[in-house]
């Protein structure tokens, strides 16, 4: 079907599927190469532009029209897409239960049931009906993906497309018009219709959901559809901000009926739409960009007179503290939210060139109406809007997978710390008032009131928003508060956004109060850069690195001296688990209080970000004898301490041993701490594992350890005379500790969080896939017949051994295999992202074992131990389990992942297929099975290399 021809009677699939790939081949590819002129770009977007307007309404279901197709038996009918035909009875009727399930023309229906007789062989498992509302569905979400490119393209504040000038003022002023037209309340309305439940609920009642993984991916279309109508919001608020009514109309929403996800914080669409309010709220651009006050007259709150009026009547706080609010306890974490960003834009506008308010013509009413900043400010502060943001917003990983949200909430923190620093230090001497109070009662030996601590947690929150936003950073906005470090320091003195900045990461932390320590400390670790960082804590004040691991040394001391640091029993279960579980626990000299140990694990966690980011902090910390940071770590590891700061000291480990100059160190403190023992006897890691995290159903200090392993074996060789004197040098302890304690019994042991299964397996996997692309196998690490090996050989050597017989961690990895296809096809399981990362290591595993089998072979013939090597490419072979799983198979299905599994599949496919067997085998799975197979012939397509073999 040609693009420019227009028919009267058209699908609800094609026509969209064009207009899609048309802009985004004008928009998203244009330097590929664009298949038509501009001036036909222009006659596709006017032809479509009632379809944008009407979105997602297509013409009713007509009673003329189903009588005549229901004459079609017998007398037939026209369609555009095939002429006069006859229709069967069963097309008729497949057309008029799609007409009345979404309220649409029979004729439409009918020619999206001819769309779906043509794709059938694309989709073999799927009848026409059910492809017919797969197209459907997809259908929409082209027209919507269409429409939030446009949104995109268009010319704004926050950012500019690769495309030409003239098409993108052309899209701009198309889509001004489609605003003016009303299209963003339209979006709202048909956000509002398109319920995933209620789609489910229909498609249920009418017997028409597909089966299997047609299933998932029908929800991921229309859940795909839901955001990309949220996206088109955002799309146009953060470009050029919102009207008036669409404004109003979406905070009232909000404040009523916001989505949340499965942890409590806002969904994906829900948090689309209040950052659409951020956006909104936002003149930041003041100060962002050079050419700000230009962009600024662009956006609503300056072009409109009486936006800010009308926003400040919907947003004051009441003057009457006692008034009720009714409805507004709900929504008030939003309300917060928006009277801070409001707040923060009248103050940066207070702070803009007067030319900017005479050339809105605001005059002397907006100047009076700006001097509210503060009140809205001091209101957001009462309503916990930090506590909000951090709950809410910031507890889930939306906001670092998307970075305009990042951004947005920087600037928000950012411009609070640097316009509204005098109700920072209201904050924080309220904390320390607080503070003070909880302190006193705690002395009388009693339990403080309920207010006594609010405003600590207000100043606690902020720092939490701190710590939650820069912990994934991959725009490095944490930079901007350390800028005034390569300033001069007269320009330091003489202030400044980024002097105001720096301040607040150095000043917060002199002579802060003990209850916000912990919460500092971590701000700090996830502000830590290179350099900076690292001479901030160089520094000899309170909380400087010399001070920090004192205190550690000193606690590992104390705790040497008295083994069981708990005041009763009672504070002892505070503290986690092992206080309690380990018989060693007893009332003790020593006094260590929660606040203490969370203090402990925030400058454990600044200790190793820093490590992290800077190497020469990462050598000075490990060289200074003075400190012996290392040795002290390990030891306190096996001290009668809390799992969580065992699990932190393993982690900090990992960040000092994760480089080649310092891994060494580190291998040897954990050679001599003696964590892990060959012998089978319960000590040290293996107590841990069996006495407290078996019993609290969480592993955080195995998981731990197995990042310090991998940390220690990516950052240099192997030592392989690791323990020599004490032991048969090398590394098979740490080996066997992690495959028969950890690996092997993970799928059979109980879970609090069901995700940490796959949390410890992937850790596990992706060690052993590193031990194997380490080791090249000789014949002399086969041990000599008859006596017994005087080192161990290369941890890569027993794996591959093992991987090579029919073997339990064979079994273990193909079983994975198995697994995560499985959960993959359903609806996404909670931890997907452990899923696909176990699935990529077996294929990793898998693949260098095949890689390396004949080298394997020849080293055993070599050391007469060949009878040992049964063969993998044997093994993966013969079908296993009560279902008959067939491996080969289950690597194809692996490929249609995508990504890095995809690839992984793909070679290790080529590598079992070079045998002629594995071909055949394969081709032999695949003839009984018609639907699979056709289903595997379509997954290579974005694999050529697949075809190779």
């Amino acid at each position: 079907m040609d693009i420019n021809e227009g028919t009267s009677i058209e699908d609800l699939w094609t026509p969209y599927k064009e207009l899609v790939a048309v802009v985004e081949g004008y928009l998203a590819h244009e330097n590929g190469g664009v298949p038509y002129a501009v001036h036909t770009f222009e006659s596709v977007l006017r032809r479509h532009k009632q379809t944008f307007l009407s979105l997602l309404k297509y013409p009713p279901k007509n009673p003329a029209s189903r009588e005549e197709i229901k004459r079609g038996v017998t007398e037939g009918v026209n369609l555009p897409s095939i002429g006069r035909t006859l229709l069967s009875k069963e097309l008729i009727d497949e057309a008029i239960i799609i007409s009345d399930m979404y309220n649409v023309n029979e004729y439409v229906c009918l020619e999206l049931l001819h769309t779906a007789q043509r794709q059938a062989a694309r989709h073999p498992a799927l009848a026409r009906g059910l492809l017919a509302v797969l197209l459907y569905h997809d259908g929409r979400r082209a027209l919507v993906q269409a429409l939030r490119s446009l949104l995109v393209a268009r010319d704004g504040v926050c950012w500019t497309i690769n495309a030409r000038e003239e098409i993108v003022n052309y899209v701009t002023r198309y889509v001004e018009q489609l605003i003016s037209d009303g299209l963003l309340g339209n979006v709202l309305d048909a956000l509002r219709r398109c319920s995933l439940d209620s789609e489910l609920e229909l498609l249920q009642n009418n017997r028409a959901l597909p089966p299997g993984r047609h299933h998932v991916r029908l929800i991921s279309t229309i859940e795909t559809t839901r955001k990309l109508l949220a996206g088109v919001i955002f799309a146009a608020s953060a470009q050029r901000g919102l009207e008036r009514d669409i404004l109003l109309r979406l905070f009232r929403e909000q404040m009523t009926s916001p989505s949340h996800g499965p942890t409590g914080a806002l969904d994906e669409i829900s948090l689309a739409l209040q950052m659409s309010l951020l956006y909104a709220l936002d003149l930041s651009v003041l100060h962002r960009r050079e050419d700000g006050e230009e962009l600024a007259k662009k956006l609503p709150l300056i072009q409109d007179p009486d936006l800010i009026s009308v926003l400040l009547d919907e947003l004051s706080p009441p003057t009457n503290p006692n008034q009720t609010q009714d409805g507004q306890d709900k929504g008030s974490g939003l309300r917060a939210l928006c009277q801070l960003s409001l707040g923060l834009s009248l103050a940066a506008l207070k702070r803009a060139p007067q030319s900017l308010l005479r050339g809105s013509n605001t005059g002397e009413i907006k100047s009076e109406l700006l001097d509210q900043d503060e009140v809205l400010v001091d209101a957001a502060i009462d309503g916990k809007v930090f506590e909000y943001l951090h709950d809410a917003i910031l507890s889930s990983d939306l906001v670092a997978s998307e970075e305009y949200y990042q951004r947005r909430i920087h600037s928000l923190i950012t411009d609070f710390i640097v316009l509204m620093h005098s109700k920072l230090m209201e904050m924080r001497v309220k904390a320390e008032e607080a503070a003070r109070a909880v302190a006193a009662y705690a002395a009388e030996g009693l339990a403080a009131p309920g207010g006594a601590a609010a405003g600590r947690t207000r100043l606690g929150a902020l720092l939490l928003c701190v710590e939650r936003l820069y912990a994934r950073d991959p725009l490095a906005l944490r930079g901007d508060y350390w800028r005034a470090c390569d300033a001069a320091p007269a320009a330091i003195r003489a202030g400044g956004r980024s002097a105001s900045l720096y301040k607040f990461v150095r000043l917060s932390g002199e002579a802060v109060c003990a209850a916000l320590l912990g919460g500092y400390l971590r701000a700090l670790a996830a502000l830590a850069v290179p350099r900076h960082a690292w001479a901030l804590l160089a520094r000899r004040d309170a909380l400087s690195a010399h001070h920090l691991l004192t205190a550690l040394q000193l606690y590992h001391r104390n705790l040497r001296a008295d083994p069981a640091p708990f005041s009763d029993h009672l504070h002892s279960s505070s503290l986690g688990a092992s206080a309690i579980l380990t018989p060693a626990a007893r009332p003790g000299k020593l006094l260590v209080r929660q606040e203490e140990v969370e203090a402990m694990i925030a400058a454990l966690k600044l200790i190793a970000a820093v490590a992290r980011v800077d190497e020469a902090a990462s050598c000075a910390i490990c060289e200074n004898l003075q400190w012996d940071a290392i040795n002290c770590m390990f030891g306190l590891i096996c001290c009668h301490v809390p799992i969580q700061l065992k699990a932190q000291l393993c982690l900090t480990l990992a960040a000092l041993g994760g480089r080649a100059a310092t891994a060494g160190r580190v291998w040897a403190a954990l050679e001599a701490a003696q964590l892990v023992s060959a012998a089978a006897d319960r000590r040290a890691l293996n107590a841990e594992l069996h006495e407290v995290e078996c019993r609290m159903e969480e592993y955080p200090l195995s998981r731990a350890f197995l990042q310090l392993l991998e940390a220690l074996c990516s950052a240099a060789p192997l030592p392989r005379a690791l323990g020599a004197g004490t032991r048969p040098p090398g590394l098979e302890p740490y080996v066997q500790h992690v495959l028969q304690r950890l690996a092997l019994p993970a799928p059979h042991r109980s879970y609090a969080l069901p995700h940490e299964e796959w949390q410890v397996l992937a850790l596990c996997f992706r060690l052993f896939a590193r031990w194997l692309e380490q080791y090249e196998p000789s014949g002399g690490d086969f041990p000599p017949a008859g006596r017994e090996p005087e080192s161990n050989p290369p941890p890569g050597f027993t794996l591959l051994l093992q991987l090579h017989a029919d073997s339990e961690l064979l079994r273990l990895a193909l079983g994975c295999l198995d697994r995560a296809n499985h959960l993959l096809d359903r609806q996404p399981p909670p931890g997907k992202e452990f899923v696909e990362e176990a699935l990529v290591s077996v294929l990793r595993m898998l693949e260098r074992a095949l890689t390396l089998e004949r080298a394997l072979t020849s080293a055993a013939a070599e050391a007469g131990r060949a009878v040992l090597i049964v063969g993998l490419s044997k093994l993966m072979l013969a079908p296993c389990g009560p279902e008959k799983c067939d491996r080969l198979v289950s690597c194809c299905r692996a490929v249609g992942r995508g990504g890095e599994a995809g690839r992984r599949a793909v070679a290790l496919l080529r590598r079992a297929l070079l045998s002629p067997r594995a071909a055949r085998h394969l081709l032999a799975s695949l003839a009984h099975r018609h639907a699979l197979a056709a289903e595997i012939r379509r997954v290579p397509r974005c694999h050529p290399h697949f075809y190779r073999t």
